[in-house]
């Protein structure tokens, strides 16, 4: 039996935000799994429609609000997340304009990602049934592995200073 090497396995592993303090435990994971396997880290938020529509309606171009949005995902990644893992992953920054389960789905199909890491805020009941979920809806969708990461919960993967 032949053995395929761990790092050959996920080469790019995508971390969707939405630049809250709960979404960022799923990008601090995705970080560090991407350190430790050697994988790409492909960090991505998306912008409903009815802001884009109403960016543009007052004067904003589409490519220029996807373009700040970009540089606000890159300052808020370099900010919030521990220099030992910026400075240890290749990264890209995606903003793109749709419905967030949605957007997330053709990013992962367009970047052939291989694993996508999400917090979930772990709603229930009433809430949920209102809201939904976006990581429910990712996760019944994906055609690549989903894993979630409970916002506050302990890390799955602690990061490491090496």
């Amino acid at each position: 039996m032949e053995t395929i090497p761990r790092r050959a396995a996920i080469k790019k592993i995508l971390a969707p935000t939405d630049l809250s303090h709960n979404s960022l435990d799923g990008v601090i994971q995705a970080a560090e799994l991407a350190r430790r396997v050697g994988a790409d880290l492909v960090l991505m938020m998306a912008i409903p429609e009815e802001r884009a529509a109403d960016e543009v309606v007052h004067g904003r171009y589409a490519d220029r609000l996807l373009e700040t949005c970009r540089m606000q995902l890159v300052s808020w990644f370099t900010q919030h997340v521990p220099p030992v893992l910026r400075h240890s992953v290749a990264a890209k920054f995606l903003v793109v304009i749709g419905p967030p389960a949605e957007a997330i789905l053709e990013v992962a199909e367009a970047e052939k990602i291989d694993l996508i890491v999400m917090a979930t805020h772990g709603r229930s009941g009433f809430r949920r049934f209102l809201r939904g979920s976006v990581a429910e809806g990712v996760i019944r969708a994906a055609t690549s592995p989903v894993l979630t990461v409970r916002a506050g919960g302990p890390p799955a993967f602690p990061v490491s200073a090496a």
